[in-house]
């Protein structure tokens, strides 16, 4: 593998796309010249609170899966390390922080090469911390892709470093590896901190020292505010930021042709400055669990006033819902137009495809549509206009993202024919989706079968149809049991 290309440090940004914040800590200072970042507090989700111990058995295997050449396919592979990295950290509080990048397209036009990295996790967490050193080897250093199996990168190498703040770090570095490879880690105070790229754990503690960067003269300031004046006050859990104008400075080839450019302009997002993601706990009604408020914003130009597009609604919409509000720790309800989501989930699709397997995925997908079409248009026919996401079941690994998505069957269809139309559709990817003999639908993520998510299924209540579907099989058969006693 060049040590150049940006896999491992695609795995480490990608995979923990979520993160956290503790009301019992300070929060960490974000750097004021910080590309991107995002907060994930998970306190008060009740997946986060499944103790360490049960969830450890699921962490060990899936770790020496990582490690070992145990799973051959490569987007299998990549999946178990995602899933690993983000049941790690889904429970712990933390802040990721891209401090510094960038990056050019390689000779061959796929890709990218990276010039310069700096990126942080910070963890906020009192336990044990050799578990997340465990995982981080596990991914960065020892999985055959981070090039563990390269014997021309001999024995690797670790250097003690002096921080600031009187704090203490160690380096990890291969030989060959270039600068924005290495890897480092700090732990003191209870919080764990675990860096890419050299000189990132220093600069990242220099200003926790010095205090610069948040306040209401930072970049995101005017975003937090558009939102604080449209919502009703709640507790935000999460908010995640990025410069896309500095980002299209660093990397201007992945603005201007690539995946990164048609996933952008799918969006609608390529001509903004900045873009920011926020969400909530707000609470509707007192003898109820919290909604979840989600809204992004974004600019036109650095310094415009933040334009924000709501996501969910901020009070449980009652009768025009034929279920009852789930259980679990919070619940999300969104209004949806589920053709145009299907449509757009598949242009996101067909943009962040390689160049090299566009035609051929276009083909394919094109192809699936005349066979299909007609299958998906009675679905998405059939269900109503709400959408809603909640945690019950509790997940047993606190994966962000990890939920239950219910969407109600509209008064006047017809649920078989919904089935029908719903297994014709899922017909050529049979390899890899199975059918229990509960109606319960998986997808095996690697070939034999060590990970199966999601699971999906229409069920029937008592007095409500719905299409539900989320982390594993227990989201559809808990689902059904309490959709028959209500």
């Amino acid at each position: 593998m060049p040590t150049r290309r940006i896999r491992a440090m695609t795995l480490f940004l990608c995979a923990l796309t979520l993160a956290p914040i503790s009301p019992a800590c300070a929060k960490s200072v974000v750097p004021h010249d910080a590309l991107a970042w995002w907060r994930f507090d998970p306190t008060g989700f009740g997946s986060a609170a499944t103790p360490r111990a049960q969830r450890e058995t699921v962490l060990a295997g899936m770790r020496a899966a990582v490690s070992s050449r145990i799973i051959d396919d490569r987007r299998a592979a990549s999946a178990l390390e995602g899933v690993l990295v983000a049941a790690e950290v889904g429970a712990t509080e933390h802040t990721l922080c891209l401090l510094d990048f960038a990056a050019e397209r390689p000779p061959d036009g796929a890709g990218m090469d990276v010039q310069r990295l700096q990126i942080i996790l910070e963890l906020r967490t009192g336990a044990d911390h050799s578990a997340y050193v465990r995982t981080i080897r596990a991914i960065l250093v020892d999985a055959p892709r981070a090039g563990g199996d390269d014997a021309a990168a001999g024995a690797p190498r670790q250097r003690v470093l002096e921080l600031p703040g009187g704090r203490r770090g160690v380096a990890f570095t291969r030989a060959g590896w270039p600068d924005w490879r290495e890897v480092s880690w700090s732990s003191h105070d209870g919080v764990f901190v675990v860096a890419m790229g050299r000189g990132a754990l220093h600069k990242w503690f220099e200003a926790q020292e010095n205090g610069a960067g948040e306040g209401p003269e930072a970049r995101w300031a005017p975003h937090r505010a558009s939102v604080d004046e449209a919502r009703p006050a709640g507790e935000v859990f999460l908010e995640a930021y990025a410069d896309l104008r500095t980002l299209r400075n660093a990397y201007p080839e992945a603005f201007h042709s690539g995946r990164i450019s048609r996933v952008l302009a799918t969006l609608g997002l390529l001509p903004a400055a900045e873009v920011m993601a926020h969400a909530r706990r707000v609470r509707d009604d007192p003898g109820a669990q919290p909604l979840v408020v989600l809204d992004t914003t974004t600019t036109p130009q650095r310094g415009a006033a933040p334009v924000r597009t709501p996501l969910s609604e901020s009070s449980w919409p009652g009768g025009a819902l034929p279920i009852a509000r789930p259980p679990g720790t919070y619940v999300i309800v969104s209004r949806v137009d589920w053709a145009e989501l299907f449509a757009l989930a598949m242009h996101v699709l067909l943009a962040s495809t390689q160049d090299s397997d566009a035609d051929a995925r276009r083909a394919s997908m094109e192809a699936w549509e005349g066979a299909h079409g007609a299958s998906r248009d009675l679905l998405m026919g059939s269900l109503g206009p709400w959408l809603v996401v909640c945690d019950s079941p509790t997940p047993l690994l606190p994966i962000p993202g990890a939920a239950t998505f219910i969407a109600p069957l509209s008064e006047d269809a017809d649920a078989a024919a919904a089935r029908r139309a719903l297994e014709n559709m899922l017909g050529p990817f049979r390899d890899r989706v199975d059918l229990d003999p509960a109606s319960v639908w998986s997808l095996r993520v690697d070939p034999a079968g060590f990970l199966r998510l999601p699971a999906w299924g229409i069920v029937e209540g008592a007095r409500a149809r719905v299409f539900v579907g989320g982390w594993g099989v227990p989201v559809v058969t808990e689902t059904r049991e309490r959709l028959r006693r209500e």
